[in-house]
């Protein structure tokens, strides 16, 4: 067969098997108390008011947990840093609901209540950072694998929203929301933490942290705070090629600064600037077997040298300013973010056969992949809150979005003995624009101890994805195409109060996101796929009784998924392309409970039951996707239990002793393209964790002993070939093996 017939239907084969790849990615409570006001004094963790009870602001206001007729989970970030889980893999698992995949350098992809189709998709868990929304939206902006993974240092806590939150929250937000409150300013006074940290994991190498945070009023009206931490996540993953330990270890930094000016009591100015840089030195992947059972009993690669190694860039900048005005209360909360991403994989099982052909090289057998995102996110919203005596709260707002993203990805061919470039394989630069405009409200009727809530959003979304193509396996040239979209969700919720610390709620609520161009527009393919939304049925109970020793947090819920998005393959061309398939659900049940049967005593548990699969099957060139199929990364089954101990010393000194038992159940990865293919399953683990911690007045020392057990729970993996041969070698991610610690800390 003559070669230039053999690089013609390679070219198809190409476009039929990897045109996915560049268009998306590469491999705790009553009635509330006066909300809280950005003077209020720098809160412990999680934020606590002066009854013990928990503080969250989910609905974009300070209430109490038990208050707030929304499922959700605060994290406070001095548990997480005693125990060093300063990145989302490290706690994901202690969160009801929440799922995480890990492709391991630098990228995760997150799910609520199985909400998720495919890990290359828009996402459908929106982010906030102070209510600041923060990365793209857009598939073609790598939006579902760059999720800012901030370090605790300066958090009050860490919020997830289960269920959408469309009316208050917009795109994104269909399965739920990931939410991170930063510590405000204080003019109350000098304040501020040191923290050190000290960890050695099993079979890998010792990492450290160090933070430090201080508050410093200017005068009575004007307060300062500035934090700052580095670190070093150690390594435990060995290169068999080039022969390094530890190759995934990764150095972290940043800092925060925040002015609060409050000329009087009626308004406040708040402004914050937010930096964190991640350099990860290689993947996390580790070689398998199909069932993702590592190659050795050591965990270890076989990568071309210089590759796996990753640049995450995080920026916030914000501007909050309140203030009361004849009754009501006006925000104006202005955002501009940057998302930085940087990183160049090993794709020879994908392409290395295509790089001595294309080349004329037998030595150029290996292929590298280069992914480069710069993601810019400029965000205005304007809201009016009014309470009308003891009747009736409204808030009613506006919104504008502008996201812009230049993005390019590299396929080189390149020697496997010295990686040097052979050959251009494919090059794709291209720029998304995505504007948005919304309008929202929201009212809530209070009569006795019954209250009814309501709420809309209606937003405009416009996107335009132009894009260019070099390199000998993809068609040259430039291509500019756009989609809009009109949408609307909504919000009921009706509630009863049994007492200040008893609530029974219903909530219906729906979520969407945005839909988008199709990169592969051609014959017979759509030019753009639609927006897909979510419809949460639920009823949730909150209490807490026999003075604050019990307290239960408990829901039922079924979703309701239409239009939802799927990524296809053309049956005439072979193109990869985005549409909208049929429909999908999620129905379960979670519980957390939080008993204190005796002074010092906690017991904390919950679990999740979660069904989220499909009700139809999928469309032809859909794949492995038939009609009761799971949905991807979810478990029907996940929970954990925490006992912790605290004996009094003396006056000023106390010890405690915990530990916690996390069971996670089997998950599935994304459908594959026929049926004949292996659908890749994470199988189920069970983690044990210990701890032990000393406080004498402003000292605390912990020690810390985590996945004692040292077992290999699998958090991401997929075969390595795009060709996806019964040969094809495969990749695990696994959670981090046993790792024992010290951490210290103090407070002034």
């Amino acid at each position: 067969m003559a070669v230039n017939s053999i690089k013609s239907r390679v070219r198809r084969f190409f476009l039929m098997t990897t045109a996915v790849t560049f268009a998306s990615a590469a491999p705790a409570f009553a009635q509330d108390s006066t909300p809280a006001t950005p003077d209020a004094a720098a809160p412990t963790s999680p934020n606590i008011n002066g009854q013990g009870d928990i503080i969250v602001t989910a609905q974009k206001r300070s209430e109490r947990l038990l208050s707030v007729p929304v499922p959700v989970t605060a994290i406070a970030p001095s548990t997480l840093l005693s125990e060093s889980r300063t990145q989302l893999q490290d706690y994901f698992d202690k969160i009801p609901g929440l799922s995480l995949l890990s492709s391991g350098s630098g990228q995760f992809t997150l799910a609520v209540r199985g909400i998720s189709t495919s890990s290359s998709s828009n996402p459908t868990v929106g982010i906030v950072i102070d209510d600041v929304p923060f990365g793209a939206s857009s598939v073609t902006s790598y939006s579902s694998r760059l999720i800012p993974d901030l370090d605790p240092s300066d958090l009050a806590q860490v919020e997830v929203l289960r269920g959408p939150q469309g009316t208050l929250y917009g795109a994104s937000s269909m399965g739920g929301l990931l939410k991170y409150v930063t510590v405000d300013p204080s003019t109350r006074g000098v304040s501020g933490q040191v923290q050190s940290n000290l960890t050695s994991v099993d079979g890998g190498g010792v990492g450290a942290g160090l933070r430090g945070a201080i508050n410093v009023p200017l005068d009575d009206q004007l307060a300062v705070r500035v934090s700052g931490f580095g670190r070093r996540d150690p390594g435990y993953v060995d290169n068999a090629t080039t022969r390094k330990d530890d190759v995934n270890s990764a150095n972290a930094y940043g800092g925060r600064i925040s002015l609060l000016w409050r000329p009087d009591a009626n308004i406040s100015w708040k402004v914050s600037a937010l930096l964190q840089n991640t350099d990860g030195n290689g993947t996390s992947e580790v070689d398998s077997d199909s069932l993702f059972q590592a190659n050795t009993s050591e965990l270890s690669q076989a990568r071309l040298p210089g590759t796996g190694q990753y640049r995450s860039r995080v920026r916030l900048y914000s501007s909050t300013i309140t203030a009361n005005i004849a009754g009501f209360t006006l925000t104006a909360l202005t955002g501009y973010g940057q998302s930085k991403y940087n990183a160049i994989y090993d794709y020879s099982p994908s392409y290395g056969v295509y790089s001595a052909l294309f080349s004329g090289n037998p030595a150029a057998t290996g292929a590298t992949f280069h992914n480069i995102y710069d993601t810019r996110k400029f965000t205005q919203e304007v809201r009016a809150d009014r309470s009308i005596g003891d009747l009736l709260d409204v808030t009613v707002g506006g919104y504008y979005g502008r996201e812009r993203t230049s993005g390019q990805q590299i396929i080189n061919g390149v020697l496997q003995s010295a990686n040097q470039v052979a050959i251009n394989l494919a090059t794709i630069s291209s720029h998304t624009k995505l504007d948005e405009l919304a309008a929202f409200g929201d009212v809530t009727l209070h009569l006795g101890a019954f209250a009814l809530q309501a709420g809309g959003r209606y937003a405009h979304n416009n996107q335009s994805y132009p894009r260019t193509a070099a390199g000998v396996l993809v068609a040259p040239g430039t291509t500019d195409i756009g989609s809009k979209s009109d949408l609307g969700t909504f919000l009921v919720s009706p509630q009863y109060k049994f007492s200040d610390n008893a609530m029974l709620y219903a909530r219906i609520a729906s979520g969407y996101r945005i839909g988008g161009p199709n990169p592969n527009a051609a014959a017979g393919v759509p030019a753009s796929y639609a927006p897909d939304k979510t419809v949460n049925y639920e009823i949730g109970f909150k209490g807490s009784f026999w003075d604050r020793r019990l307290t239960i947090d408990t829901s039922l819920f079924y979703i309701d998924w239409r239009n939802i998005q799927l990524s296809l393959s053309n049956p005439t061309t072979g193109l990869t392309y985005f549409t909208n398939g049929p429909r999908a659900k999620s129905e379960g049940v979670e519980a957390a409970i939080t008993l204190n049967p005796t002074d010092g005593l906690t017991i904390a548990a919950n679990g999740t039951y979660n069904v989220a699969e499909l009700t139809r099957d999928l469309p032809v060139g859909g794949g492995a996707g038939l009609d009761g199929d799971r949905l991807p990364f979810s478990s029907r089954f996940a929970g954990n239990i925490a006992i912790d101990q605290t004996i009094p010393l003396n006056g000023t000194t106390s010890a405690t002793f915990g530990g916690t038992v996390t069971y996670v159940g089997d998950r599935y990865s994304d459908f594959q393209r026929t049926l004949s293919l292996l659908r890749p399953r994470y199988p189920a683990y069970t983690t044990f964790d210990l701890r032990a911690g000393l406080k004498q007045g402003p000292w605390s020392v912990n020690a810390f002993l985590t996945n004692v057990t040292n077992r290999r729970g699998v958090i991401g993996g997929a075969t390595r070939s795009l060709q996806s041969l019964a040969s094809a070698p495969f990749a695990a991610v696994y959670i981090r093996p046993r790792t024992v610690g010290l951490s210290l800390s103090r407070t002034f």
